[in-house]
């Protein structure tokens, strides 16, 4: 994990020109403006192969939503030729982040793109639409297949640039006992987040007020659960009514319904595993259900502590089962934590999807049972918990699945390659012969605004 030592104050200097240099372009949604665990186990293993690290968050730069346009204080061309000064030897973004035109320019070596969310979530910085990077010179690596399909669609000249790489994990978690003073096992293990935010809140409200539109929110609600997507329905008027009444771009609201029907699908698996001793490690949202749901009640314990992976992979190893269920635009993606939980001592279930990247990645070969209904879900759990030793035995068959090429340092190395062949090329796959370790410099706006300030 990450220290706050690694957060070395931001400097001026081109840098120690003896050890290679990235440009990684994270963002942060949490009040402390540190990167998930995915992004810090990305940046701790670059750091572990001697190369400094400048982090710069890329929703400091947006204007709309966190994600579109460009913050009014920030000057593109600025920000550029403080990138081309830089010399960066690579650079690694996720979701599009900091990808503007001037900036992709200014670099010295193709930014690899790690695509992690649906299109409506990737940074936009000139506001028009979140495939727009696509058409500049970068190196697109989904963690998810059915991107290809999208990019054939609406971009299709980048595909000569698209690479799918799956997601990646700690291979030896479940060779580490959970760490900690009290390690308490549980029968299930949750981390989930009860997902939204104040547009969401504004949304309920607005409903609430003007009920005469709550018929054909539960319509569109009613499609999203069943495919995942709004698709032809954004093409009704009363959609659209909807949307102008609202002051909202169909797609904006597309994704806050979406929230919304994974918020009542998660609610469900918790009222179906509370009484089973469920832990649900979640976020403050779910503080506003507690006095309403007693499952919830029952069940919750507050996520606050487990911001790294190697606390996720705590909880992973002191629980028999542990639980995915992905949000509803998660389309075919196989999400982190279904790699994080099969490299523990935990047993994985997780819902059913069609035609899920899980079959492709494991060749057929992933060796356990998805549930389609909470109902089922409930079953499993009874017949796992009640058979140890047939649970222990699809954890190992699991173990063997989750080899080096699903290691945090085999994925940066991959992307290091895309990203720079040349300069990757002397790079030991692992630690250095005779150690080091690199630099890590957080570029915020506010310093970057101070820098060009002095010039």
């Amino acid at each position: 994990m990450m220290t706050e030592a690694d957060h070395n104050q931001y400097s001026d200097h081109v840098g120690d020109r003896r050890k290679p240099r990235a440009a990684f372009f994270g963002y942060s949604w949490s009040t402390n403006f540190h990167v998930d665990g995915y992004m810090e186990q990305h940046i701790e293993n670059i750091l572990s192969l001697n190369i400094d690290v400048d982090l710069y968050l890329g929703n400091h730069f947006a204007e709309r939503r966190g994600v579109v346009g460009t913050a009014p204080v920030i000057s593109p061309a600025r920000l550029a030729t403080h990138v081309e000064s830089q010399r960066y030897d690579f650079a690694i973004s996720f979701n599009n982040s900091m990808l503007m035109p001037k900036v992709v320019e200014a670099l010295n070596c193709y930014p690899v793109s790690v695509i992690v969310d649906s299109e409506q979530h990737l940074f936009d910085y000139c506001d028009r639409g979140g495939f727009s990077a696509f058409e500049l010179d970068i190196k697109i690596a989904p963690i998810y297949r059915s991107l290809e399909q999208d990019i054939a669609t609406k971009c299709p000249h980048a595909l000569e640039r698209y690479h799918f790489l799956p997601p990646a994990t700690d291979i030896d978690g479940w060779r580490r006992p959970p760490t900690g003073d009290a390690v308490v096992w549980r029968n299930i293990s949750w981390i989930a987040s009860l997902v939204g935010d104040h547009f969401l809140d504004q949304l309920i409200d607005f409903v609430a007020r003007h009920p005469f539109f709550g018929g054909i929110m539960r319509e569109c609600l009613n499609r999203i659960s069943s495919v995942g997507y709004l698709h032809d329905y954004k093409q009704r008027r009363e959609v659209l009514d909807f949307c102008a009444s609202l002051g909202w771009e169909i797609d904006f609201l597309e994704i806050h319904l979406q929230n919304i029907v994974t918020n009542l699908e998660r609610t469900a698996i918790v009222e179906e595993l509370s009484h089973r001793g469920l832990a649900l490690y979640g976020n403050d949202r779910w503080n506003m259900l507690i006095p309403k749901n007693r499952a919830t009640a029952q069940s919750f314990m507050s996520g606050r502590t487990i911001s790294s992976h190697r606390a996720q992979m705590d909880v992973y190893n002191a629980s028999r089962l542990s639980i995915n269920m992905p949000q509803a635009q998660a389309k075919t993606g196989m999400q982190y934590r279904i790699l994080d939980v099969m490299a523990s001592r935990s047993l994985l279930l997780t819902k059913h999807i069609d035609e899920s990247d899980i079959d492709a990645v494991f060749e057929g070969k992933f060796p356990l049972p998805r549930f389609r209904t909470t109902a089922e879900l409930g079953k499993f759990a009874d017949h796992y918990l009640a058979r140890e030793d047939e649970r222990q035995t699809l954890v190992k068959a699991c173990h063997e699945l989750v080899g080096p090429s699903f290691s945090f340092q085999e994925r940066v190395t991959d992307y290091l390659n895309l990203s720079n062949a040349a300069a990757a090329a002397p790079l030991s796959r692992g630690v250095p012969e005779g150690g080091g370790r690199g630099r890590l410099d957080k570029i915020e706006w506010q310093r970057f605004t101070n820098w060009t300030g002095r010039r």
